[in-house]
């Protein structure tokens, strides 16, 4: 149920980046492939993945997103206090951090659970038991392709293109309750922006 939340984040942290194509890299071998590394700890961190993966790779922004996701919530979180995303962008071969504007960048959410009062529930997920709104109750969720569909949206020019690192760490107190990293290529698929 609640590794839905985690899911939830994820997509938080791809908000900052709709309308862009998404290239996520697994290794040198392979050019391009959906890649996250645990960077918190999976021994006592209560929200484990065990797998996830983005499809179509590209991803293509606007356009459907079908992601997998299994992941263990080991124990109910009544209401996590902090969301933290950190968007890194690589210029001249060094990564910047990419500023909070308007809730799009490298944001401090003070009660994440507030940011899931303006998202619909997909039925899937709600079929897993979960409604998408705090709190995060003890479970292991598996989700096969859930399809979602990401809308267009204006852009500021400095963040439409490049190679990013993103961190998510949701914290309850002073508690880290997960922290992953995402490491992806964005390309422009010609949306407005400013």
């Amino acid at each position: 149920m609640s590794s839905n939340f985690a899911l939830i984040a994820l997509l938080i942290i791809c908000n900052g980046m709709l309308q862009v194509k998404c290239y996520f890299r697994v290794n040198i071998e392979t050019p391009l492939g959906f890649d996250w590394t645990n960077c918190g700890d999976k021994s006592v961190d209560p929200i484990v993945f065990n797998s996830m993966n983005a499809e179509p790779d590209p991803v293509n922004i606007p356009g459907n997103l079908s992601l997998s996701i299994d992941a263990i919530i080991k124990t109910t979180i009544a209401e996590p206090t902090s969301l933290q995303i950190i968007i890194k962008k690589k210029f001249l071969g060094t990564f910047f951090e990419v500023p909070c504007v308007d809730n799009i960048g490298s944001c401090n959410y003070s009660n994440p659970c507030d940011l899931l009062q303006n998202i619909k529930c997909p039925p899937e997920v709600e079929a897993q038991g979960w409604n998408c709104r705090c709190p995060l109750t003890q479970n292991e969720i598996k989700l096969e392709k859930l399809v979602i569909i990401i809308p267009t949206i204006s852009l500021p020019s400095f963040i439409e293109n490049g190679e990013y690192e993103i961190q998510a760490t949701l914290n309850n107190g002073n508690e880290r309750v997960f922290c992953y990293k995402i490491h992806c290529s964005l390309h422009s698929t010609g949306i407005i922006v400013h």
